[in-house]
């Protein structure tokens, strides 16, 4: 604890210092508080500055001062948080009465966990997706506590906007994708399963992307459920199987009105094993759907194949 005294035409002093903060400083305890220099001294001019700037912008109105700044001690260079308030003097000055504490462990712990957070960021910013963490509530309220930069590549929609608001990522899913996609997340909070859902969502210009996500739920003691996961764009995929699809139907339209059945039959090398491909629906006039001819294979070489 100190005080400091701004006197209406002098510079400011020192006016009294308590023993803990003169072994703080490493001073002695004089009859005299020591001068404000040797205070001054122990404070990079950088923070000096910070302190100043603080001290001016609460001066007029005598708000309460608060301001973190290191300072050379003892120990060496810490980190301290000063509290001060001001009241006005009969003679016009003002007598600032602060506390200041050590702050230096707190300042060591928040550099440390800067520094894991930034090395998650270079490390999933580079992923070919989107690395993400989600929160549920105990009353079932949606946030997203992290999500990855490619976040926006992908979909359109900016990491910060989406951990701010939780709702912003349900909202951006199709309509006739979003419920689908709500039951899946909410199955997996009641039985702690992993959900896997593909589905699509409308990009800010309007234009829609498949999306595949993953997540793994993890239930916390205060009854919130997180789920740590992961997004990919799986549109070309979708593109590849509707082609797929839809080459199919044309092959089928061409081969289920050729009299007789046509098939395909893929025998392995190694094991003369053999397994249908492709069987037309012409294979009804024996009796068998072309979907049982598929799934009763045996069935189907016995009857008619060679």
């Amino acid at each position: 604890m100190f005080e400091l005294e701004e006197p209406p035409a002098a510079e400011p002093r020192l006016r009294d210092c308590s023993p803990e903060a003169l072994r703080y400083l490493g001073l002695t305890a004089d009859a005299e508080p020591p001068a404000l220099s040797s205070l001054l001294a122990g404070i990079p001019a950088e923070d000096q500055a910070l302190i100043a700037d603080a001290v001016a912008d609460c001066r007029p109105g005598l708000r309460r001062c608060e301001v973190e700044f290191r300072l050379a001690g003892k120990g060496g260079l810490r980190w301290v948080k000063c509290a001060a308030e001001p009241r006005r003097q009969a003679d016009g000055g003002l007598l600032w009465q602060a506390v200041a504490v050590d702050i230096t462990a707190q300042k060591l712990a928040e550099a440390q966990s800067e520094r894991a957070e930034r090395r998650l960021r270079e490390i999933t910013d580079n992923v070919p997706g989107v690395v993400f963490q989600l929160e549920r509530d105990a009353q079932g309220s949606y946030r997203f506590t992290f999500a990855s930069a490619s976040l926006l590549a992908i979909c359109g929609l900016n990491p910060q906007e989406v951990m701010r608001d939780g709702e912003a990522m349900f909202h951006a899913i199709h309509e006739d994708d979003r419920e689908r996609v709500r039951a899946a997340v909410q199955r997996s909070a009641l039985g702690l399963e992993a959900y896997e859902v593909e589905y699509r969502v409308r990009r800010p210009d309007g234009r829609l992307e498949w999306l595949r996500a993953s997540a793994q739920p993890l239930r916390l003691g205060n009854g919130s459920t997180v789920w740590n996961g992961y997004i990919s764009n799986v549109s070309r995929l979708k593109q590849v199987e509707l082609r797929l699809e839809e080459a199919e139907h044309f092959v089928r339209d061409i081969t289920d009105n050729i009299p007789g059945f046509v098939y395909q039959l893929r025998q392995n090398a190694d094991t003369g094993e053999r397994r249908l491909s492709f069987i037309s629906a012409g294979v009804r006039s024996h009796g068998l759907s072309a979907e049982e001819a598929m799934a009763e294979q045996g069935r189907i070489y016995a009857r008619l194949l060679p």
